[in-house]
């Protein structure tokens, strides 16, 4: 199942990376609200997202924190490649707009998880302290 997910995951990031490489400049242009837009639907979507995939994939009750997490991982990881050669990846996008980016696919992955932690029902011996 977490395999599933970090697949999923990893089709994920590629659509995103490709889908802001073709229309970036839409969200991403230096002293617009495109930033602030994005960065205020990132959880939002990412939630949302998260939730459909978790049914989708029919994940067992109880993993679907882990489900979450595989989700997230791949896109954390690429990001951390994808960042320090922001201008080569997104040729289209201002490069110092690295940091937004970067702040934008963190929150979205951080949502990602915290779904997966809410939507998880413990079993009464799991949740002792």
């Amino acid at each position: 199942m977490v395999l599933r997910a970090a697949l999923l995951g990893l089709f994920l990031w590629l659509c995103s990376i490709m889908a802001f490489r073709v229309w970036g400049e839409i969200f991403y242009e230096a002293g617009t609200l495109g930033p602030a837009i994005l960065f205020s639907l990132a959880a939002p979507a990412s939630a949302g997202l998260t939730w459909a995939l978790v049914r989708l994939l029919r994940v067992s009750p109880g993993d679907e924190a882990e489900a979450s997490v595989g989700l997230a991982f791949p896109g954390m990881v690429l990001n951390a490649f994808v960042l320090p050669s922001f201008g080569s990846v997104f040729p289209l996008l201002d490069p110092t707009l690295d940091g937004e980016f970067g702040g934008a696919t963190l929150i979205a992955s951080a949502a990602m998880i915290f779904t997966g932690l809410m939507l998880t029902r413990l079993s009464p011996q799991d949740e002792r302290i």
